[in-house]
């Protein structure tokens, strides 16, 4: 039986619990599945769950965690799913009908497999939330189930601002610890509990850049280098030679192509060696700047041009 078919069998017995309503609540509540119904067949899985937890708020019935179980587990959101169908047969005990205990209970020894657990550490007061889905108020008790090897995101708010957030990962079997208990910097904006939280895996500096820049900038200007290297040794030997072969320089005219060879071998050793000691410099300064957290009060580094005779490169401006 698939997940619809699930639903659709579950929803009749649900709705018994909506017939003539006592209470304004009640007819929010049946609204509220209503809603949760049609989500699901229209497969917006993730709608249909938070409408049955809505549902489930306003007019509590053990029935309900059904539904939210079979939302859960098409959105692929497993954990969550796990939580809904074990609280379905916790709470539903002898009530739930034999053969609906055996389909949870099946769906549940394959959701178990797909799973890790996760522990929030957050301060005390502060409201959790997981992946958009509000977990409760520090302190948690205990650890729940999560999807594994997946991506997810925790954070917490206190009087409407939130105070940390990190993302996790766990895989099949294991429990990670996500401690949320350091503070964001003060004059953070207030957040809405249901808007997309900021993805925590991006960076929010240019160190992470500015080290690999450093690393290549190193790399290509210790390859000019050595190449300045070879081609200054090839121009000494071939000098060496000149001056062997011609002393007294009666028989240059002679040599014509390997004085110009000569020409060409001394510029290109200055052209790679000053390009060279440049990009290594600049390398440097970058692996500096990117491994080091500048506080306040510290000096900005610089790279700036410097040019002399015979010399073309950079120095190093600013303190360390």
């Amino acid at each position: 039986m698939n997940c619809k078919q699930l639903l659709g069998a579950a929803s009749i017995v649900v709705a018994l619990a909506f017939i003539c309503p006592a209470a304004p609540r009640a007819d929010e509540a049946k609204d509220e599945y209503d809603s949760g119904v049609a989500a699901f067949t229209e497969e917006r899985y993730e709608e249909a769950a938070q409408a049955f937890r809505k549902a489930y708020e306003l007019k509590p019935s053990w029935k309900l965690f059904f539904n939210i179980g079979q939302s859960e587990a098409a959105a692929k959101r497993s954990g969550l799913a796990l939580e809904a169908f074990e609280s379905y047969l916790a709470q539903g005990g002898d009530d739930v009908p034999e053969a609906r205990r055996e389909e949870v209970l099946t769906e549940v020894e394959r959701l178990r497999k797909m799973v890790g657990m996760a522990k929030i550490i957050a301060p005390e007061g502060a409201t959790v939330f997981v992946d958009g889905v509000e977990r409760g108020e520090a302190p948690l008790l205990g650890k729940f189930p999560v999807a594994a090897g997946v991506k997810h995101t925790a954070w917490v708010v206190m009087n409407g601002s939130k105070l940390s957030q990190k993302a996790f990962k766990v895989t099949g079997g294991d429990t990670v610890t996500v401690d949320l208990e350091e503070k964001v910097e003060k004059g953070s904006a207030p957040v809405d509990s249901e808007s997309e939280p900021i993805d925590p895996l991006e960076p929010d500096d240019e160190s992470s850049g500015m080290v690999t820049a450093g690393w290549v900038a190193v790399g290509v200007g210790g390859a000019l280098l050595i190449g300045g290297a070879i081609t200054g040794g090839m121009a000494l030997n071939l000098d060496s030679d000149l001056d062997h072969d011609c002393p007294d320089e009666s028989c240059l005219g002679t040599r014509q192509p390997d004085i110009d060879k000569l020409n060409t071998l001394s510029l290109t050793t200055d052209i790679l060696m000053g390009i060279g000691a440049a990009a290594a410099v600049t390398g440097i300064v970058l692996l500096i700047v990117g491994h080091k957290k500048k506080g306040e009060d510290e000096e900005p580094v610089a790279l700036a041009p410097a040019f002399a005779p015979g010399f073309t490169g950079a120095v190093i401006q600013g303190r360390f």
